[in-house]
């Protein structure tokens, strides 16, 4: 979906939709059919400036780290951005502002993308169980055991019995 950003929040326009994982290519998603509910609504404050709030809702199936099984991940992302007209408007923006963020906007801004990204952001680095349903298959295999003894053990026993 494409949308003229400034017009968008300057009209306080709103926009609601789903989509679906398999629009949104850069999350590694096992269930690609899964949708992700999304509302986004456009303002602008006493300053007049532009402002995009984006909401989205769903869940996303991920591999769990510790276990390698399926874990679902719930997304409820809600963020506010404010409208810049470019590169320097956004880098004038105190990097300490943490009411909002900062997206540069132009007349064929790509709200998908921006949902996408949000999503990413949200997404854990490393996604995982609270307690896995099964332990890891590493801890399922027994441990492979050496027949020989340890090279110190066998020091330990020629330090004792200096004969052998």
């Amino acid at each position: 979906m494409i949308i003229d950003a400034f017009e968008f929040a300057r009209r306080a326009e709103e926009a609601s939709g789903s989509l679906g994982l398999d629009e949104l290519a850069r999350i590694d998603a096992l269930n690609r059919g899964e949708r992700l509910d999304w509302r986004l609504v456009g303002s602008t404050d006493e300053r007049n400036r532009p402002f995009l709030d984006l909401e989205v809702k769903g869940a996303v199936e991920l591999v769990c780290q510790r276990c390698l099984q399926p874990v679902v991940v719930a997304v409820d992302v809600l963020a506010r951005f404010l409208v810049a007209t470019d590169d320097a408007e956004a880098d004038a923006v105190p990097l300490d502002e943490d009411a909002f963020d900062v997206v540069v906007g132009n007349r064929e801004f790509d709200v998908v993308q921006l949902i996408e990204d949000e999503v990413i952001l949200w997404l854990p680095l490393v996604p995982k169980h609270d307690r896995c349903p099964q332990p890891p298959a590493s801890q399922t295999v027994a441990p492979l055991r050496s027949e020989r003894s340890s090279p110190f053990a066998v020091l330990g026993k020629m330090k004792k019995d200096p004969k052998s």
